[in-house]
């Protein structure tokens, strides 16, 4: 009975210790890898059903008083359904809709951190958790549900509607390269604070992600990643932007020529440049041409999967040994490049304008410093979780000449196994599966009326019909595993249509 007593409290601290570091991760790997397997092929509906399924099934939250899905479920149903047809197009910008609102809300909540000194921020991200359960995008997921959203106006032919939402989306940058800088200055800081408060009985030597033994630390050095100066501005978004300003010119002059600009910064190419020099010269399509930008969606991202490993600390009593849990890119990348777009004579040259892989890869890289600094706090934790351990152990087991029985030693043990135990959950792998790996685009001047485009796709070459019928025009295709889909409308949709004129609401 005393063994017993001394084992449950030994994990009774330890679970003092560690309340509150586990983690959320709603949807299983599992389920997730068989949506996305199903999109990867093509199978769209089977893709919906299953989504559904799960969801409805497990991934439920309370969030003030009301069932809510989580994020990722509309990010997913969002794209799902913008290639799901005409019918569907409303149902995709209601659900990216609803992913827009949880990232304002972020923006909401962030923004009030701007004018609080290191003390409040940290208090106030005590407050908050390490995790919500409710998630919010990543930060190049942040910037590709506004290319979606402005995509899907376009499509429907609302350009009215897609111009302030180009505008929103493109100002998104400064605002995540501030908040980032406070999140990195606050993970910092508390892993200061742990170390001043351990008044060096932990010697840390593990900073870099680099100094973590097996790491896939080459996936972060690709020189398309180290090309990126952050993973949030995407210069297809600002390409697709301007081109939203140059069919709404008479609302805002400047804002097409300023968009290209900011995409060439971004992504110096002849496609932007001759964007630029166009808008300059005011070329104008003519009356029965359709200046005409097809938008290319291809390949699938690679996974993010919570990677472990066992790390020594030295201390004042001897060498610790703790768990790490930190995210990595699981590196299985699919990609392919399509190159052009036959229309008719007409070869259209496809430019990638957003490689969404590196964007991914990068904001991993960029945010790695913050889960250092948060695993050293959480090391520090499980080291003096095993301290206080041991001394409620060595009080019940060691005799009066302060000799350690074998009971106690397997104790001791047994408590630094739970401690690791316990700290090692996952981190968050929750991501937007079904994002292409890049985005190609296309431009000329079309005629107006019925069009047939051929384009590659790995099952061979692959044709869709298309009609344009205005001045300016925006055509989607999305490649598959096993061909190609396009989304294309011959009219705009009215409000009955689309739906869009209000706040968005939870579709049933």
């Amino acid at each position: 009975m005393k063994t017993f007593k001394l084992f449950s409290l030994a994990i009774t601290l330890i679970l003092i210790f560690l309340s509150g570091c586990a983690t959320v991760n709603k949807n299983s790997e599992k389920e997730a890898a068989d949506i996305n397997s199903q999109y990867k092929a093509g199978n769209i509906q089977g893709a919906l059903q299953t989504l559904d399924t799960t969801f409805d099934k497990d991934s439920y939250l309370v969030a003030k008083d009301k069932v809510r899905k989580d994020t990722i479920y509309f990010l997913e149903k969002g794209t799902f359904l913008s290639n799901s047809g005409p019918t569907k197009l409303n149902e995709s910008t209601q659900n990216f809709l609803v992913a827009r609102n949880v990232i304002k809300d972020w923006e909401n909540r962030t923004a009030l951190s701007f004018g609080m000194d290191l003390s409040q921020l940290k208090a106030a991200v005590s407050e908050q958790g390490e995790m919500s359960q409710i998630y919010v995008p990543r930060d190049y997921e942040k910037s590709m549900v506004g290319f979606e959203l402005i995509t899907n106006h376009a499509l429907a032919k609302r350009y009215e509607l897609a111009l302030p939402e180009a505008k929103n989306t493109t100002e998104l940058d400064a605002f995540l390269n501030r908040a980032r800088k406070i999140e990195f200055e606050v993970a910092n800081a508390k892993a200061r604070d742990e170390m001043a408060t351990n008044k060096n009985e932990v010697r840390v030597d593990t900073t870099r992600v680099d100094q973590i033994a097996g790491y896939p630390v080459d996936t972060f050095n690709t020189k398309e990643v180290l090309a990126l100066k952050n993973s949030y501005q995407n210069a297809g978004t600002y390409y697709l932007a301007g081109f939203i300003g140059e069919a709404m010119s008479s609302t805002d002059p400047s804002f097409a020529a300023t968009s290209y600009q900011m995409a060439f910064n971004i992504n110096p190419n002849n496609f932007f440049k001759q964007a630029l020099a166009n808008v300059a010269k005011k070329v104008k399509p003519s009356a029965k041409q359709s200046d005409t930008l097809v938008i290319v969606d291809t390949g699938f991202l690679s996974d993010i999967y919570s990677f472990k490993v066992t790390i020594p600390f030295a201390t004042r009593s001897g060498v610790k040994a703790v768990t790490w849990v930190v995210p990595a890119i699981r590196n299985n990348q699919v990609y392919f490049d399509p190159q052009r777009i036959d229309v008719s004579n007409t070869s259209l040259t496809l430019t990638n304008v957003a490689n969404v892989e590196a964007m991914s890869r990068r904001e991993l890289k960029d945010r790695m410093p913050g889960y250092i600094a948060a695993a050293i706090t959480s090391s520090i934790i499980q080291i003096i979780a095993q301290e206080v351990a041991a001394q409620a152990i060595d009080r019940g087991t060691k005799d009066k000449n302060g000799n350690q029985s074998l009971l106690g030693s397997l104790l001791k043990l047994g408590s630094s196994i739970a401690v690791n135990t316990l700290a090692a959950g996952d981190v968050d792998t929750r991501m937007w599966k079904a994002l292409p790996s890049s985005v190609y685009m296309a431009r000329g001047m079309l005629q107006q009326g019925d069009n047939t485009l051929t384009i590659q796709t790995p099952a061979g070459p692959k044709q869709v019909k298309v009609n344009l019928s205005m001045p300016y025009e925006v055509v989607k295709l999305r490649v598959f595993n096993s061909g190609v889909v396009v989304s294309n409308y011959p009219k705009p949709l009215t409000e009955n249509e689309y739906g869009v004129f209000g706040p968005a609401t939870v579709l049933k």
